[in-house]
């Protein structure tokens, strides 16, 4: 597997396509391409965002750059280093709080949560999102409150709280469903697996899992193929993830 945010990693994966076509098989080719023009596009944004950050000026420039960091900051979920991805986090708060951008608070407060997770600040990341999940609440945005308690979750589930993870996680589910969110619930479902695998309730892990991949593969199939489509920025999970756990408990069940 890939070292995360390996500085090379965009060379390694184009090198990987190239084996992967070598030996004839274009599809994991095609995945492994993907991954490297992203990598390259997210480098492109990254110095195009820092340009326009020096050339702002006024307030209507200000909303545009702010909606620019936080599609940025996104897309480089997972794909660039956080502590990359942190000071243009932080700069968003700044700026949103600067407009008086509830909304965008709210969600870059939501990134840099996820982020400092990513790092293991566990701590710092409960604060964010806390901080995040009481402006979601101004605005009403079940979508994000759910993303944000799902995020919550993770937290808790990394400092080894499962139980309170749990918790989180079925508030998120339960947002999901009511807005129709399938790729959503398949995330959510999905860590919700994880944690009753971790508590050794191997059953129910099974259980998540198959509605995590059942609800994936739907969502696919009405999509496009086998391909995964555009994520909503609030998801980032792929379900080969979920088809390697749930082939380890199926054989141990």
């Amino acid at each position: 597997m890939l070292a995360a945010y390996d500085p090379h990693r965009e060379r390694i994966l184009t090198t990987l396509a190239w084996l992967y076509r070598a030996i004839d098989m274009p599809s994991a080719a095609f995945e492994y391409e993907d991954l490297a023009n992203r990598l390259a596009d997210l480098e492109h944004d990254e110095a195009t965002l820092a340009v326009l950050v020096q050339l702002t000026f006024d307030g209507a420039d200000e909303r545009i750059v702010l909606a620019k960091m936080l599609r940025f900051v996104e897309g480089a979920n997972h794909m660039l280093h956080p502590r990359r991805l942190i000071p243009w986090c932080e700069r968003a708060v700044e700026l949103a709080v600067k407009l008086r951008a509830v909304r965008s608070l709210a969600h870059a407060f939501h990134e840099l949560g996820a982020n400092h997770s990513d790092l293991g600040d566990q701590q710092q990341a409960l604060q964010c999102y806390a901080q995040a999940l009481a402006l979601i609440r101004q605005v009403n945005d079940k979508y994000a409150e759910a993303a944000t308690r799902n995020g919550i979750g993770l937290v808790y589930s990394a400092l080894g709280d499962k139980q309170q993870a749990l918790e989180y996680f079925e508030q998120a589910l339960t947002l999901s469903q009511q807005v129709g969110d399938k790729r959503g619930v398949a995330a959510i479902l999905n860590n919700i697996g994880e944690a009753y695998s971790d508590l050794g309730d191997q059953q129910n892990a099974l259980n998540r899992y198959n509605l995590a991949l059942a609800c994936n593969t739907a969502d696919w199939q009405q999509t496009r193929g086998s391909h995964p489509p555009q994520q909503h920025w609030l998801w980032s999970m792929l379900p080969w993830a979920t088809i390697s756990r749930l082939a380890s408990i199926s054989s141990g069940v």
